[in-house]
């Protein structure tokens, strides 16, 4: 007898004797007919759509300076409020999700730092975003993140950090009892009172030198 196997989502019409579960997948006997069930790649196209139009409409309602609330982003999106919890349960995961790349964008700058200058580039840049997306600054600082892959993408940016600190100033490291975290909570501290004050870039770099002088040795 010929046997046939094909993993679970596959599906069968039934022309001969039944099929065979051993160690979760289906053995057919010769005489079925095996036919590929194309509605799971569907469903998960599907699911990926609707997940992009969410991201979307978060971002245009962001943009637009308003707050976020699940059930206006599924308006704006066109999507039912269902959909949106099915992919993102609170405010808090969704909120993450909008700025995820920004830790991928820093952690790409931080692996280019060879020296002090380059260091103090990094840190202009840091700065810069965390002055203008103020949801970045909140989950870059958040104790709990309410996605592992914020808090896995964080601990990137915090390890890539510490080597391009090592890069730029092998002599000399950060200030006693202070880690790449800190700099980072303290870049948050600055950029809200930059939000404040309204600083011009003038007097931000005034601000970025004094941060310097203060954190690293």
């Amino acid at each position: 007898m010929i046997l046939l196997t094909a993993p679970v989502r596959w599906t069968t019409e039934q022309v001969g004797p039944r099929p065979i579960i051993l160690q979760n997948r289906m053995t057919y006997p010769f005489g079925c007919l095996i036919r590929y069930d194309e509605s799971v790649n569907a469903l998960r196209k599907d699911a990926a759509r609707n997940r992009d139009l969410v991201l979307q409409a978060a971002h245009a309602i962001r943009r637009g300076g308003q707050t976020l609330q699940l059930n206006a982003v599924a308006r704006v999106a066109g999507v039912g409020v269902g959909t949106v919890y099915r992919h993102f349960a609170t405010v808090e995961q969704l909120t993450e999700a909008l700025v995820l790349g920004r830790f991928d964008d820093l952690t790409d700058r931080a692996r280019q730092v060879q020296d002090a200058a380059g260091l103090r580039s990094f840190l202009e840049h840091a700065l810069d975003i965390l002055v203008s997306d103020d949801d970045f600054a909140t989950t870059a600082t958040t104790p709990r993140p309410a996605l592992p892959a914020t808090e896995e993408a964080r601990q990137r940016l915090l390890d890539t950090l510490t080597a391009a600190i090592a890069r730029s100033r092998p002599t000399r490291g950060l200030d006693d009892g202070l880690t790449p975290a800190d700099i980072l909570i303290l870049l948050c501290g600055l950029a809200y009172a930059i939000r404040r004050s309204n600083a011009d870039q003038a007097r931000r770099r005034q601000y970025l030198d004094a941060f310097l002088r203060g954190t690293l040795t």
